[in-house]
């Protein structure tokens, strides 16, 4: 490997690609991986550029799941400039590992070439996310590339557990986590190589010193990532058809980048012919739907609204600052939108950009992640907006009590985030306790939980509250609303409800492992490890907050782990914070995978200056060593929930056991199902469901049957009829 270090004294810069002359690198492949960092704040970024044949790089960002941990490591180092680097030399080389699925060379012992792998066929997977063709081309490149890996570097990632030595080879560690995501430019790239490495001994591809990306720049002005294939394409000074490509970028700005993915497209392009019957063959858009797109210059946003683990917090509708449980993708492709536009009324398509702008966000934070969920074609969704895309989005704006200009795409997603916890505990309170206790009722056993049944009893719960809205999103975020200020009251109700219990033979321990001892820190606060429900419930209780009610089955399965900071003797508490759960079998990347996903104080206010302290010293205490972690209590716990869960059935418990682990203990008493049901219906729904006094009439709605009949056929055929197939 080559290794080129274009750092200075306040950052670390490595880039790092193959030597054709030492690596077996005989195809003169240009995979390249440039890692940054600032080691003194422990921040760093990773980005792989990916040789598919073409005059420019595809680049992708590269993510480690024990990203803090190594952004420590580079602390450490920081009063050692060459520690810094040689750290990230080590990081790098674990990515374009990874990236090629080439395995590092231990002198002497070669690995056998496999060639004939065609790159263009390997573009248009990437392109087309073709899964197998991805697993064929990891497979084949395994053995076409020997990287010579420094014996220095070898021995510092397998020190600190990013690489791994098997049969005098080097991989990088499985519990790395690496993972590769498109959205970059490959024109900033191409530009950043030029500048950065254009002076040093890397080969740039063929065909590179021939672009114009001045010219590329201005045509792609309105693609926020432009992949190799266009930038190739549009700055190829060599073609004598520039004038043409120009031309057609020009004459649909929105589309340069789509117009660049078909053969046939390209073809026409540099045939000068023209462009419009063939875009609406190819997207299905009519005649006035493109002309209303040309008018276009805005790009459509990449990437997701928050970063793969970072934490997803907010200030909700109340004005709290808290975290969501949904991680929502957001990202939204040229071809997934236009499949929308080409279903609205023609006057409907946006030819504005504010328009343009308002509907992009609307269908990226809102219709995509509740499409699927609410059974409802996007078509529908939109059409309550009537083509006022701007007076829409002020619509939802509304119905969620957010000001307009403040209901961006950050807050879109954190409320629709908000919407999906609702109905998670309106299906878990209110629809299946009383669907099956319904099926109690009729004599029938109860089925045992399984995932598609929750799943259908989500969708029954959508339906039931949007019921024949002509504006559903607006009803949800309405919904969400109004369910967020009355979580104190809905705990009261429920009590033990939609909390899990144990499972299979956990029934006679309420107790789950703890992840660690008590921790007495330096200011004199204890950090105490909750291990019950009932641990759970009281700190919820002292602190006026949620994490009795929402996380103790996820404790319980040992998915986090929740601490409270408290007084010495334990009788008062100051604070909650939650952990993530580790998952590697290696204790430093374990502890290193130890994060705070959130600290909260009483009503879930930010915590105060010592609390904090004693969290910073509990986390040091981890980092350093200091700590003992119950690891392999902690694992062998989570393999039982694993073997054990709803899914796989078990004779050794009942199905109303069972079901307890889902819903919580309290779900089979009738007078707790009818206190959540009054509070759903005075406060949080609206509509006809409110004309219900009972709770078990839910069960009775002809709505309901397909989730009886999915459950129990014969208790449906009962309650409806002899109709019910």
């Amino acid at each position: 490997m080559i290794i080129h270090n274009a750092g200075a004294a306040d950052h670390t810069e490595i880039w790092i690609w193959f030597d054709p002359n030492t690596d077996q690198n005989r195809r003169h492949r240009h995979d390249t991986v440039r890692l940054k960092a600032d080691p003194e704040i422990g921040i760093f970024s990773c980005t792989a550029l990916t040789d598919f044949g073409l005059p420019v790089l595809q680049p992708q960002f590269v993510e480690f799941a024990a990203v803090q941990r190594f952004g420590e490591l580079f602390q450490q180092r920081a009063n050692n400039k060459g520690s810094a680097d040689s750290f990230a030399v080590v990081l790098a080389t674990a990515a374009l590992l990874r990236l090629t699925g080439a395995a590092g060379k231990i002198p002497g012992k070669l690995q056998p070439e496999n060639s004939g792998i065609d790159v263009i066929a390997r573009f248009e997977s990437y392109l087309n996310r073709n899964a197998e063709a991805t697993a064929a081309k990891e497979s084949n490149n395994c053995n076409s590339i020997c990287p010579l890996v420094p014996v220095d570097i070898a021995t510092d990632g397998i020190e600190t557990g990013i690489l791994t030595e098997s049969e005098g080879k080097i991989y990088p560690a499985k519990e790395l986590g690496i993972e590769f995501r498109m959205g970059d430019s490959a024109l900033k790239w191409a530009k950043i190589m030029k500048e950065e490495v254009g002076v040093s001994s890397f080969r740039f591809p063929k065909g590179f010193q021939s672009l114009d990306l001045n010219a590329a720049t201005e045509v792609l002005a309105s693609i926020n990532a432009p992949t190799a294939i266009s930038v190739s394409f549009y700055a190829d000074t060599r073609s004598p058809h520039q004038a043409w490509r120009r031309q057609s970028a020009v004459s649909y700005p929105i589309f340069a980048e789509f117009l660049t993915q078909f053969d046939v497209c390209r073809q026409t392009i540099d045939d000068g012919q023209p462009l419009q019957q063939l875009l609406s063959s190819i997207t299905q858009l009519n005649k006035g739907q493109l002309k209303r797109l040309g008018k276009l210059r805005m790009p459509l946003p990449t990437g997701r609204v928050f970063r793969l683990g970072e934490e997803i917090r907010g200030l909700d509708p109340l004005g709290i600052d808290r975290p969501r449980r949904y991680a929502l993708g957001n990202e939204l492709s040229l071809e997934q939108l236009l499949g929308l536009v080409k279903d609205l009324d023609t006057n409907w398509v946006p030819d504005d950009e504010r328009s343009w702008k308002c509907l992009i966000d609307i269908v990226s934070c809102c219709v995509g992640p509740l499409g699927t969920r609410i059974s409802l074609p996007a078509s529908q969704i939109l059409s309550a907006s009537k083509g006022n895309w701007i007076g829409f989005h002020a619509q939802l704006a509304a119905a969620y009590a957010c000001k307009v200009v403040d209901f961006n795409r950050q807050q879109m997603s954190m409320a629709i985030s908000d919407v999906l916890e609702m109905t998670d505990d309106f299906s878990q309170s209110v629809v299946l306790p009383n669907v099956l206790a319904a099926i109690m009722e009729t004599g029938n056993q109860l089925p045992f939980p399984a995932s598609q049944d929750i799943e259908a009893a989500k969708r029954l719960a959508f339906g039931l509250i949007i019921e024949n809205s002509r504006n559903p999103i607006a009803v949800l975020l309405a919904t969400a609303r109004r369910w967020l200020s009355r979580i104190p009251a809905l705990i009261a109700a429920e009590g033990q409800i939609g909390v899990g219990v144990t499972q299979s033979n956990w029934e006679n321990d309420p107790r789950w492992p703890k992840l660690a001892e008590e921790f007495h820190s330096s200011n004199g606060l204890v950090v105490w490890n909750l291990v019950s429900e009932e641990e759970l419930l009281e700190e919820s209780k002292r602190l006026s907050h949620c994490v009795g009610r929402l996380y103790s089955r996820k404790a319980r399965r040992g998915e986090c782990h929740i601490f409270s900071v408290r007084s010495t003797d334990g009788s008062q508490s100051f604070s909650t914070f939650e952990v993530a759960s580790p998952v590697s079998d290696i204790e430093q990347i374990a502890r290193g995978g130890v994060k705070i996903l959130q600290h909260k104080a009483r009503n879930n206010r930010p915590p105060g200056m010592q609390p904090s302290l004693a969290v910073q010293d509990w986390l040091n205490a981890v980092r350093s060593n200091l700590l003992t972690l119950h690891l392999a209590d902690v694992r062998s716990w989570r393999r039982s929930v694993e073997l054990d869960s709803p899914d796989a059935g078990s004779s050794v418990r009942s199905p109303e056991d069972a079901w307890s682990a889902v819903l919580g203990r309290n779900w089979q008493q009738q007078d707790v199902r009818q206190a959540v049901w009054n509070e759903w219906n005075s406060h949080i729904l609206r509509g006809e469901l409110t004309n219900l006094e009972r709770s078990g009439e839910i069960a009775k709605l002809g709505s309901s049957r397909s989730l009886l009949t999915q459950l129990k056929p014969g208790a449906a055929k009962e309650i409806f009829g002899a109709a019910v197939p």
